[in-house]
């Protein structure tokens, strides 16, 4: 993670690791109290597990002390409500990484992570069928509806990341 998040290399995380083999019994973490080497791109990390399979893992003191609280809430809020299913990666490039959670008992979300210093935007396949979507996230204020070919395009904020799903 910390080449993708900090060494803009997105394309790591299309890589062989213990959350694509058994996502049931990974446990996922950004940082601990003896590695901490991800630190531009540490929300976007938390953003990553948080709206992936496995167990997402929380450390203390940057829940408490170094990171937002209120952004890192609202991921685990969507961990939380949003996010079932199996993963599927739609997009990857150095700046760019752009995965579907397909939903079990919700309608699933879309997560768009971005390395790079400036806006980017994706045309991207859902599973939503003329829907209004939004970023629950609050990081793109926009709300596009998606065709009946369930194709809609979506933004994420330079340095940031964006997750996507129905309204």
């Amino acid at each position: 993670m910390r080449d993708a998040f900090d060494g803009n290399n997105m394309y790591k995380l299309t890589e062989d690791m213990m959350l694509k083999r058994n996502p049931q019994k990974a446990v996922t973490f950004v940082t601990n109290h003896d590695t901490n080497e991800i630190f531009a791109g540490k929300m976007r990390a938390y953003a990553y597990i948080l709206t992936h399979e496995g167990y997402p893992t929380i450390f203390y003191r940057d829940y408490e002390e170094w990171l937002d609280k209120n952004k890192l809430n609202n991921l685990i809020w969507i961990h939380n409500n949003l996010a079932g299913g199996s993963t599927s990666i739609l997009f990857t490039d150095n700046d760019e990484y752009i995965a579907k959670r397909n939903g079990y008992n919700n309608d699933g979300l879309v997560v768009y992570i971005n390395n790079a210093d400036h806006w980017q935007e994706r045309w991207i396949k859902t599973n939503w069928s003329s829907k209004k979507i939004k970023d629950y996230t609050g990081n793109s204020s926009w709300e596009p509806v998606t065709q009946s070919g369930l194709w809609v395009k979506i933004q994420v904020p330079p340095k940031s990341y964006s997750v996507w799903a129905p309204k």
